[in-house]
């Protein structure tokens, strides 16, 4: 799942975790996700982590969301400060995409995906 950052400064990162999972919640909001299931998602979000391997296709696919889809929003726009984080996300998701060895036909939605799992793991799909 995309979430956009802009405007960062140095100070920003003392909170990354909070600034995170705001900009998650409210990207799924923004997705049409249900307040109830946006709470029980919220505990699931444990302190963020990296690491430095990565997978070519993910590396690929992170390419893509750079290239045309964040490159033609940018089209018109003076500045990228201009763009919401919120709304930007949620378009940023709203795309089909494939993984390695993926039919086009077999595509995945960011964003319906995302919702899906979410639903999965805090049960809320299963009311």
């Amino acid at each position: 799942m995309c979430c956009l950052w802009r405007g960062w400064k140095k100070e920003h990162f003392a909170r990354l975790d909070f600034w995170f999972h705001d900009l998650f919640a409210n990207t799924l909001l923004k997705q049409g996700c249900d307040t109830s299931l946006i709470e029980k998602t919220h505990p699931l979000l444990t302190p963020l982590r990296f690491d430095t391997s990565c997978d070519r296709s993910v590396q690929g696919s992170m390419r893509t969301a750079r290239m045309m889809e964040l490159e033609s929003m940018l089209c018109g726009v003076p500045d990228v400060i201009n763009l919401l984080p919120y709304n930007t996300s949620a378009q940023l998701n709203h795309r089909p995409v494939t993984v390695k060895g993926m039919k086009a036909s077999e595509c995945l939605w960011p964003d319906r995906d995302m919702k899906a799992w979410l639903e999965t793991v805090t049960g809320a799909g299963l009311y």
